[in-house]
């Protein structure tokens, strides 16, 4: 009955907005609130993510809060960020 999780991910438009990133730590929370058990960067993030400096790192700043909230609850965090170039 507990070999499956649900992980969640968070939105990644707007990633411009002055709120972005207060908006993503309080999705999360909801998010964990509502059972989720993981946060979960797909590999699209990797290839397509981008603001108006280019790709977006998995570093950036503006994930720091949603990451604060992953670490509080102690759920993992999986970021996929592209297949390795070898793959293509």
């Amino acid at each position: 009955a507990n070999r499956f999780v649900l992980f969640c991910n968070l939105d990644l438009t707007k990633l411009g907005d002055a709120d972005y990133a207060v908006r993503a730590a309080k999705t999360l929370e909801e998010d964990i609130a509502a059972g989720c058990q993981g946060l979960k960067f797909f590999k699209n993030f990797g290839w397509s993510t981008t603001d108006e400096k280019g790709r977006v790192a998995a570093n950036d700043a503006r994930f720091d809060q949603a990451f604060r909230v992953a670490a509080k609850a102690k759920i993992p965090v999986l970021i996929h960020t592209a297949d390795p170039k070898q793959f293509w």
